[in-house]
Order: structure tokens, then sequence, then C-alpha cells
């Protein structure tokens, strides 16, 4: 009896997926599945065995450029597969049924779109598509030019129930009551209560007349819509079921004549919903999805989107497997699945390009965190592969012994996959998170989250009297409008690439995420491999100077302000000249304060060099001796923020300065580490949308002196919105507006300088200071990855913070040498000690030229002996191992008497790879290492050929 049992649950199942399968080849057929509302099976429970599995169980809906697109119509899941390679991409995982996730957890994971609305109620709501599209009946799928469109319409359709609020005693008995049965009729009196002043007291009578007038006409049955027991939504469905099951001949043309007859003014409110459409194509052999933000349809009277999810699951990784998230935090961090605590929820939340200044509540971010600089993210999972396998099994049945075929999951093989994502549209209206199950559910993920319409809090607490509303929310009247645009790239084992002849693939890890992106950028124009021609005497190294500040001295007693050299031009000269007569002739300086007040310039309208540091007449010499010894200069000019303000600047700050949502103007704030707080030193933000009109004018009197370069500091390194009333931009029109300035920039300068570096800046960009060689080292990422090193290094020349800044100088030099980075010092010539009485500059306390000369010729003769011959090579890999510990004099030998200790896999011993195979290991250790058979001391390196 057992065996039959078994045979027959067996059946059972194949009877379903034999009826799914036979769907898929009709709907293929069919151009739309929009008729298709019921589920065919239970996406809540149904066990699939692999991807395979789940895309036999969907439609097929389109075949383009080698991949197949499936959909399943009820839910909203999606299938990509390679046709070449056999790799599926999934939108959300395969094995939901199988999960040890509540239903509500299934809804979320079932789920391609989440959006997170306010009601007016102040408390967020979350709708999901699985829950309140799918479940509704209100998903449509439908073929479009090189793939599929999957139409979602979330959360009920029905603007009113067919419920009546206020209905005469006798209708409502005739038209309803006698026609349900006496339970539903106990449940519908449970709800409605009935209004009669016959028979009651006068003060009783006087009472109900004034609560409801209607009733000194007629009696009416009333449904609460206010106190205690006021009536649900949840109730309003319950009651609006049972009318509609049991009198069907009531329509909302009786609901209105009720409602008109008992002169009921309708409290009612249209439900929340909200139409959107995802498209999915196949694009030069990736996938592309879009979300058209000018598709989101919804009452935005009663409602406000804050945010929305966009395919958070896709590609999701799932404990036991092992692997990683991949986020651009800084240089790159991963996320191991294996690393993280499987009883907590872990979330690590980015937001794209740092703070926007605009809005007045910042993230809640340390300041020690790096900025996300590029718009990318990737999986990687290696998982045990199963294939089921049919088996003839002999039975005994009542008519004698029959053979049944039997199906069992079987291993195949461990296969490690992955994919690599890049948003190439509206990424600057979103943040980026690594989400881990932890205890509620096996899965590893990386979500998207945007913002259609930005909205900022302000505190009103100690300002006015408000009571218990210490917050006031003001939402933009402008929403974006463009697309929310992800590139998907398959990332293939490279094993089974092998097996089937396939070539151009990328290896499912970080590097092979970096090579994708290094391609895509070379593909469009954005990097451009740089040649043995381009490159100067050795390694390039960067050394930004500070020109001019202004600091208060007594002439005759009397206490006057004057504008006090740091660097001259001269001195930028002797630099040179001293630095290059050992060695290090390869330098590119930035000056800083310079023109226009020095440290605290004006916006750059006119051109004025101060006396101080040498004047008109000093840059002309300096830029002849630069041009002459082959040196570069990139004297800084800040576009981005007005600094202060002066006489024929070209500034209006009505017009040019940048607004919050209350129409206030912008301040960029800078943490103090003393104060540990956010500090204003009245930076206010200009406008993106007038970069041209101060570059233009700048330009004008700046090239006339024939200059090497330019550099454009802040550009490259802030992106902020404009709220103003009048003019408002988005942050994405803002980043379009700063990729044009460098464009216009590009067209009047050989080169240009930058900080930060943001990815839209790349392409214009020759030189970036300041690019994150680091993450931020947060205590759940498993390990820093140089990423943007390994995109960068051999395209452009950048490097990473002053080292003359940093905590622990040998650990930079192996950064710059795990990233292919070039070195980068701030200095001034003279004057040093005026920094330290200025509250913004007194940062600065390491920078004296004189004090740092001895250093910078040794370390940079210890850097360009490395990596100057590396200078356009690709890094092709990168790796960490595990080594053996060598302990001190002074510590025991372990106790097998090795005289060596095991290091533990902490990510401290890495190994990088550049393109013609010089290998480099790097310690990260304050002890020494024995790894691969080589010797590496603490905080050394080892260079392998």
């Amino acid at each position: 009896m057992k065996i039959k049992r078994i045979i027959s649950m067996l059946l059972a199942v194949l009877f379903v997926i034999g009826s799914i399968n036979l769907g898929a080849v009709q709907v293929f057929a069919a151009v739309s599945a929009s008729d298709l509302v019921k589920a065919e099976f239970d996406h809540l429970t149904t066990v699939f065995n692999s991807a395979e599995d789940r895309i036999a169980a969907m439609n097929l809906y389109a075949v383009v450029d080698g991949y197949e697109l499936y959909a399943d119509s009820y839910s909203g899941e999606v299938g990509i597969k390679n046709i070449a390679s056999g790799q599926i991409l999934l939108t959300n995982p395969y094995s939901i049924g199988s999960a040890k996730a509540s239903e509500k957890e299934k809804f979320e994971l079932l789920s391609q779109l989440i959006v997170y609305f306010d009601d007016g109620s102040n408390t967020e709501k979350t709708f999901k598509s699985y829950e309140e599209a799918s479940q509704r009946g209100q998903v449509s799928v439908e073929r479009i030019k090189n793939g599929i469109r999957v139409e979602y319409s979330i959360g009920d359709e029905e603007t009113r129930y067919l419920v009546p609020k206020v209905i005469n005693k006798t209708r409502f008995q005739k038209e309803i009551l006698i026609k349900v049965p006496s339970e539903q009729q106990a449940i519908l009196l449970g709800f409605y209560a009935p209004k009669d002043p016959e028979g009651l007291p006068e003060m009783k009578q006087q009472a109900m007349y004034k609560a409801f007038p209607i009733t000194k006409e007629m009696p009416v049955y009333v449904l609460p819509e206010s106190g205690s027991n006021a009536i649900t939504e949840a109730d309003l469905k319950r009651i609006e079921g049972i009318i509609k099951q049991y009198c069907p001949d009531y329509t909302f043309e009786d609901l209105d004549y009720d409602h008109s007859l008992t002169k009921y003014e309708g409290l009612d409110r249209e439900p929340p919903n909200f139409k959107m459409a995802l498209e999915y194509t196949i694009d030069s052999g990736d996938l592309v999805v879009s979300l058209p933000a000018n598709g989101i349809s919804y009452n935005e009277q009663e409602y406000t989107i804050n945010s929305i999810d966009i395919l958070p699951y896709m590609g999701a990784g799932e404990n036991p497997a092992t692997g990683y998230t991949f986020l651009p935090d800084g240089s790159g961090s991963i996320f191991k699945f294996e690393d993280l605590d499987i009883d907590t929820p872990t979330t690590v939340n980015f937001p794209l390009y740092g703070t926007d200044y605009a809005y007045q509540t910042l993230d809640n971010r340390s300041p020690y965190e790096k900025t996300v600089r590029v718009p990318v993210y990737g999986i990687v999972e290696t998982a045990d592969v199963y294939k089921t396998v049919a088996s003839e099994v002999e039975v005994e049945t009542e008519e004698g012994t029959t053979t049944q075929t039997v199906y069992d999951k079987v291993y195949d093989r461990k296969e490690t996959k992955g994919f690599f994502a890049i948003i190439e549209e509206g990424e600057t209206m979103g943040s980026l998170s690594t989400y881990h199950g932890g205890a509620k559910h096996e899965y590893n993920t990386v979500k998207f989250n945007v913002e259609p319409r930005p909205k900022d809090k302000y505190d009103l607490g100690g300002a006015i009297s408000v009571g218990n509303q210490s917050t006031w929310t003001i939402v933009s009247e402008k929403r974006y409008t463009g697309n929310y645009k992800i590139r998907y790239i398959f990332l293939a084992d490279q094993d089974i690439a092998a097996e089937k002849g396939l070539e151009n693939t990328y290896e499912p890890s970080y590097n092979g995420m970096a090579a994708a992106y290094q391609d895509y950028l070379v593909e469009r124009g954005v990097l451009v491999k740089m040649q043995e021609s381009d490159l100067g005497e050795g390694m390039p190294i960067y050394i930004e100077t500070f020109g001019a500040m202004e600091a208060t001295k007594k002439i005759l007693s009397i206490p006057v302000t004057v504008m006090t050299p740091l660097t001259s031009f001269e001195n930028v000269q002797t630099i040179y000249s001293e630095l290059s007569s050992k060695g290090v002739t390869n330098i590119n300086f930035k000056l800083t304060g310079y023109a226009n007040g020095g440290m605290y310039s004006t916006v750059p309208y006119k051109l004025k060099w101060e006396k101080a540091v040498g004047g008109s007449n000093g840059f002309e010499d300096l830029v002849a001796d630069a041009k002459e010894n082959g040196y570069g200069l990139y004297p800084d000019f800040d576009f981005a923020y007005i600094n202060k303000t002066g006489a024929f600047d070209g500034l209006s700050l009505k017009k040019h300065a940048v607004k919050t949502l209350d129409n206030r103007y912008t301040n960029k704030r800078v943490y103090s580490v003393t104060r540990q707080n956010y500090m204003t030193y009245y930076q206010l933000a200009l406008s993106p949308a007038y970069y041209y009109r101060f570059i233009d004018k700048l330009s004008d009197a700046y090239t006339e002196y024939d200059p090497i370069g330019i550099s454009v500091s802040t550009l490259g390194d802030v992106l902020n919105s404009d709220f103003d009333e009048k003019e408002p931009y988005t942050r994405e029109e803002n980043k379009n507006f700063t990729s044009d300035a460098f464009e216009n920039l590009a067209g009047k300068y050989e080169s240009i300088m930058t900080d930060g570096g943001n990815a839209y800046v790349w392409k214009n960009s020759d030189h970036i200071l300041s690019v994150p060689l680091d993450s931020s080292r947060y205590v759940s990422a498993s390990y820093s990855v140089p990423f943007i090193g390994q995109v960068l290094h051999g395209y452009v020349n950048f490097a990473g913070d002053p080292i003359n800044m940093a905590g622990d100088i040998r650990y930079e030099i192996l950064k710059c040498i795990e990233n292919g980075a070039a070195m980068y010092f701030i200095l001034s010539y003279d004057n040093t000690e005026l920094l330290k009485k200025d509250e913004r500059l007194s940062e600065y306390y390491s920078i004296r030229y004189d004090i740092w000369y001895e250093d910078i010729i040794e370390l940079y003769s210890e850097l360009n002996s490395v990596l100057e011959p590396l200078q356009t090579k690709d890094i092709v890999d990168h790796e960490f191992l595990i080594g053996d510990r060598i302990p001190d004099e002074d510590e025991a030998p372990d106790t097998e008497g090795t005289g060596k200790y095991r290091t533990v896999d902490d990510g401290r011993i890495v190994k990088v790879t550049y393109e013609d195979g010089t290998t480099f290991i790097l310690n990260y250790n304050y002890f020494d290492i024995i790894v691969e058979g080589v010797t590496v001391e603490a905080y050394g390196y080892a260079k392998l050929n």
C-alpha cells in the first residue's frame, strides 16, 4: 500500500507538470497570455528541482539572438535561457515551494516589484506584486520587439465597493437581507447598525436625529465609518462578497439610488492601486530590463509612492550553496553567503553617487563610509545541480504486475554561475542594498530601490509648537519620467563553457564582472586603452599644492587681513626642480586656491590670479616652465559649490543656487570629528543646469594662457538635486548636465583632472584623484576587492586619497599596487601654521613640503620600480590566499613544532596578476608569512614574474 501511495503521488505530480508543459506550447503560439489569470499550480508550495524544471512550467514567449524568454502569466515570473550554454536566469528563486519562509515572506520572494507608499496615515505601507497583483489576476504578458512586457496592476482595481454605507431599512430587508442565508444574515447584522427612532424615549430620539438627520424621514441601517467600531477595508470586502454572491441583481445603480435616498454623502476613498510594467528585451547578447517611470500610474491625490524595489530577487543565491553578492562599496565589497549569520537577516544599503545635499535629512551613513562611484552589482553562486532521471519499476496492482515510470532527483554536478548588472538609466534616483534572509529564508540577493518622486523630512522640534507631530514631510512636485534600466550580463561556468566550445564568456567572479564592465565601457567609447606613446617618464605622481589664504597680520600694531602665500607659482617650479633632480619627473600639479580669492574663492566666472602667489605673470612663467620640462599643471576651479560671493562674479543666488524642497538654499555639510556632527561652512551648491555658463565664461579668460589642463575636482565628486520651484531638476537630469559639462570642457582643454570619479565622468577625465582603493570594511562584508582599479587600470590615470593624510603609509602603498594606482600628495611650501587656525582647513596638519621631501622620493622610487612597466597592462586576476605565519622570536612555536602558525582566511593575503603575467603577493598582516613558497614580510609584498 505504501508503494501504491507513492506511485499515486508521483503520477499526480507528473500530471500537473505535463499539463503545464502542454500549456507552454499553446501560449507560445498565442499573442498574449492576458486571459490566463488563474494559477495552474500553487506557487507557494509547488517544488521544482531546478531552474530547468521551473521554466518548463512557464510559457515560452520569444526566442531572440540565442536566448529563450519564458514567463509565468499568473505570477509575472520570467526566465531567460542562454541556448548555447544552457544557463538560466530567473527573476525569482525556483525553490520557493520548499523554502523555510513564511507565507508572507514567500509573497515577497515571488514578487518582481515591491511598492512602498504612504496613504496619508504617516505609516508606510507595502504592496508586493505577487500578493496584490498576481493573486488578484492582474498580471498580463505580451510580446514586444526583441522581448516581452509584463504589466502589473498592483492593488485593488475596484474604485468602489458594492456596499451601501447607509440604506433604507425596508430596502435593506427586501433587496439584501431576505436573499441572504441566515448565517450570512448574522454577519451582515453584526456590521450594520439599525437606526430607527420609533418607540425610543424623546431624549434618545433627539440624539439620533442630531447624529443621523435622515432618521427624521425614515429608519435606516448604517455602517459605522468612525470610532472604535469603524468599518475596515477587509470588512468591506467581506460584505461585498456576500452581496455579490447572494444578491446578483443588486448593482452600483442600486447603490447610488440608496445613497441618494438616504442623502448619504460618500466618504469612500479610492483604494490604492499602482499600474506599471517591466520590459524584458535582448540587446547585444545581454538581458535588458526597463521600468518606464512615465508609465507608473496611480491616484497621486490620495497616495504617494515612497520607493519601488525592482526585481529584488533576480538571480538570488540560496543557502547552503556558496557564493557572494558584489556591491560597489568604494573599491568594491563582496558578502559571502557562508560568512553571514544564518539566524539574523542582514541588510547593508548603498546610496549611489554619495550624499545629495539638496535634502535636509541626510542618509544615516557614517562619514567614514565610502561613496558608491559605479552603478553596478552582481551575484555569484556555486551550487549542486540535480537532474531528473526516469526508471522503470514493477508494481503490484489488483490486475497483476505492471511497469511504472518513476522519476528521481539525482545529483549531477557542481556549477558556478551568476550575473553582473549595470544600471544604465535612473540609478541616481535609487540605492543598492545587499540582503541576506537569515532566519526568514535561505536567499541572498541585491535589491535596487528607486524613488520616483523625491521627498524630504524636516524636524520641527523646538521650532514651533507642534504637539506630537515633530516632522514635516514635503514631496517634490516633479517626478522622474525616464526609465529605470538594468542590463544583466551572464557569467558562465567556465568548465561548461569549455565543454560546449563557447568563447568570449565571463567567469562567474568579481574578476569576470570587472572584465565585463571594462569591455562594456570600451565598446561604448567611455574607456580607451592607453598606449606606450601616451606615457611620460615613469609612473605619474600627483601633487596638490595650496595657493593663498587670508590671514590676520599686524601692520603698525593694527591688525589687518592680507592674502598670504602657502605655495607660490615660483615654489611650484622649485618643487618640480628638486624632485625631478631625484628622478621624480612625471609630476602632475593640482593648483588649489590660486585665483579669485585663494582657498576661499568666488565662483569661477572671471579669472584673477592672486598677487600673493605670483599673479598673472607668475602663472605665465609657470606654464612655460611646465611645457619646457614636461610636467602637468591643473589649476582647480570649484564649479559645484559657492564658497563666497564677489562683485561682478556673474552669480545670481536666486537663479543659480540649488534649492531644497522647502525652497531654501542648499548647503554642503561636512562631518566634524571633534564635534561628532555634520557642520556647514556655508558652501552653497551651484545648479548643474548652469555649469556651462560659468565654464564658458572662465574659459574665455583661462584659455588665453594656452594652459596644459584644468582641474574640476568637485564636478566628478558630487551630485545634487535641485528643487527650485521655478526650475526644478531631478538628480538624473543633473547627472546629464554634469556629463555635458565634461563634454564642454573636453572641447576646450587637452587634459582634464577631477576628484572622486563618478562613472558618468570617466569618458572625459584624463586624471582622477581620490578614487576609492578600499571599501568601507563593513563587519558583514567578507572582503574588499579592487573592482574600480581592475576596470580603470591601463585606461585612465588615477590615484587614491592623499598618502600623507593616511594613517598607515605602508597600507596605502600596498593598496596602490593592488589597484594599479598612482601616488597623490597634498603639500604646502610655506606658512602651513596658518591652516590650523582655520576651522575648515585645520585637517591639513601634515602637508609641509620640506618634511615630506625625502619620503616622496623614497616612496615614489619604490612604487615606480614595480608599477611603471605595467601602466598599459590590465589587471587580469585577483584572489585571496591562505599562508603560514612566521612567528616572531619572542613567540612560542605551535604545538606541532613547525615554527609556523596557520593564518585564517581573512582576506589579508592578496594575489594580484597583471596582463603580462607579473604577479604580486601582498601581505596586509602585521607579521611575516610564507605563501606559495614565498616569504613576504609584514605589510610588504613580493613581486613574481
